[in-house]
């Protein structure tokens, strides 16, 4: 539960306790996309407690693994992640066809409704025919909401060429909330949130920001200046910091596989137990190491060390799309070693 006096303003509900809107929206059924809009007298769409990103399974041949996407959204559901992002960075979205894309996106609609999951997909590419087809694919499927990040190659000019950006998505695809997804590091559109956010009051379907950046100060000017607005947290070894500066929705590849620090970390955090809260993040920044260790310790640069977590679990996961590569099995082996050694399965659920 995320509770903060900031999100007293939030319009997630007309009530402002946030334990009764986690535990409401949280086992309700899926609304319509005109009710997650907020049409009609309903709340619209917010992300409350944890939302992952989920890896996108292939099977040896290279295809997608469509069986493995229900034991994904079971697994989620049963950690308390009622959120899933699906096709983003983590799930491989852009190594992927667009046929794959909405495939992918059908599945976890279904997989997510059985299981009581929202679905946010990512309808992002390079090209602007690619994103409104896939957004208008979203709406038309009945995912919850959508998330685009900026271009890449041809990058928008700023905050107003993200705007531009933007309200060409929400024209496509008017029906369904919209996410921007701000991630510099991997883009290199470096934009200031605040003046984007300025200038979305004339996107109806605008719902937030996926605010995927350590930059902490940069987030907090933006919770404090527009609480109206749906801001999801997107640096996992740094969601204490952020709750202390008022997010109420975080989005990560971690809570894949281990949700059970992550959500006591947020219930210490709102009982004012900071202790506790602190040892949470230190246990789980010691796995969130790891991976960034798939060519040191386990024999494959740039290896997808999470992704051979969850398989690990019992979730099996495949390989990864080019450029991307697996872990060997020598190096899958040595990444138990290393779980085992931090007693990881008694605590990461």
């Amino acid at each position: 539960l995320l509770h903060h006096p900031i999100s007293r303003n939030f319009s997630c509900r007309t009530d402002h306790d946030n334990t009764h809107l986690l535990k409401d929206e949280m086992n309700s059924p899926h609304l319509t996309s005109a009710d997650q809009a907020g049409q009609h007298g309903k709340a619209p769409f917010c992300v409350r407690g944890l939302c992952a990103a989920p890896f996108t399974p292939f099977g040896d041949d290279g295809a997608l693994d469509e069986a493995v996407v229900a034991q994904q959204a079971a697994r989620l559901a049963a950690g308390n992640v009622l959120y899933a992002f699906v096709a983003g960075t983590t799930g491989e979205g852009l190594l992927m066809s667009l046929d794959e894309r909405m495939r992918l996106a059908g599945l976890w609609v279904q997989a997510g409704r059985a299981h009581g999951v929202r679905i946010i997909v990512h309808v992002g590419s390079e090209s602007p025919v690619d994103v409104h087809r896939l957004a208008s694919h979203a709406a038309a499927i009945g995912a919850d909401a959508i998330a685009t990040i900026a271009p890449s190659f041809f990058k928008p000019q700023g905050a107003h060429g993200v705007h531009t950006l933007l309200a060409g998505v929400a024209a496509a695809a008017p029906s369904i909330p919209l996410y921007y997804y701000h991630i510099p590091s991997m883009t290199g559109v470096n934009i200031d949130v605040c003046e984007l956010l300025r200038m979305c009051g004339d996107i109806p379907s605008f719902r937030g920001v996926k605010f995927t950046d350590a930059n902490l100060a940069g987030y907090f000017d933006a919770a404090q200046e527009f609480p109206q607005y749906d801001l999801l947290y997107g640096r996992d070894e740094q969601l204490l910091g952020a709750l202390a500066m008022g997010a109420r929705g975080a989005v990560g590849s971690t809570y894949n596989y281990m949700p059970g620090p992550y959500n006591r970390m947020i219930a210490a955090f709102a009982r004012g137990d900071m202790e506790s809260a602190r040892e949470e993040q230190r246990r789980a920044n010691t796995v969130i190491r790891l991976l960034g260790l798939g060519g040191a310790r386990y024999g494959a640069p740039g290896g997808d060390v999470g992704k051979a977590i969850l398989s690990l679990k019992g979730v099996k996961m495949g390989g990864s799309r080019a450029p991307k590569v697996g872990l060997p099995p020598s190096g899958v082996q040595k990444l138990r070693q290393d779980l085992d050694d931090i007693n990881f399965f008694a605590w990461c659920d």
